[in-house]
């Protein structure tokens, strides 16, 4: 996925929690190696729930 000069993965959830737990390690990974950079969600409050949201920042940081 490559969004404004940056390149990343593009991952999948579901729209409630859990988060799946093939992704949890590289989330985990991004807490500690990139501090400071920017996530995007993409779709609205239909695709991605705000307890997805919270996971997701939860699993960051």
């Amino acid at each position: 996925m490559a969004t404004g000069g940056r390149s990343g993965p593009l991952l999948l959830v579901n729209q409630s929690t859990p988060l799946p737990p093939e992704i949890l390690p590289y989330l985990a990974t991004l807490a500690t190696l990139a501090i400071g950079t920017q996530g995007y969600v993409f779709g609205g409050p239909l695709a991605i729930g705000a307890a997805v949201l919270v996971a997701l920042q939860a699993a960051v940081g």
